[in-house]
């Protein structure tokens, strides 16, 4: 079939957004804000995700369509953005007890 007459992988787009719905879904679940144990929340949203993208490193193949790489992407991202808010939140709490 000619490149131009392939269809569009919708089945495989809608299944990864479902995936990614679902991950989120659980994320929000973790971290919604609730005042009980903020950082025990933190630290099971980090080691889920940091899972969640090594299983993605470690599951990757080259040359795959575009869809298979945005779940490790965001696995990634994601990673990357709770570790940072923990790294923070960790220097803001050590400042706060140094200044008092």
């Amino acid at each position: 079939m000619h490149p131009e007459q392939v269809p569009y992988p919708w089945g495989a787009v809608f299944t990864v957004w479902l995936i990614l719905g679902v991950e989120v879904a659980v994320l929000h679940a973790i971290l919604r804000p609730r005042l009980d144990q903020p950082w025990r929340r933190l630290g099971i949203a980090i080691v889920l995700v940091g899972g969640l993208a090594a299983l993605s490193l470690f599951t990757l193949v080259t040359d795959m369509p575009g869809y298979y790489y945005v779940p490790g992407i965001f696995h990634f991202l994601t990673f990357i953005v709770l570790v940072t808010i923990a790294a923070v939140r960790s220097a803001a709490r050590r400042l706060d007890r140094a200044s008092a």
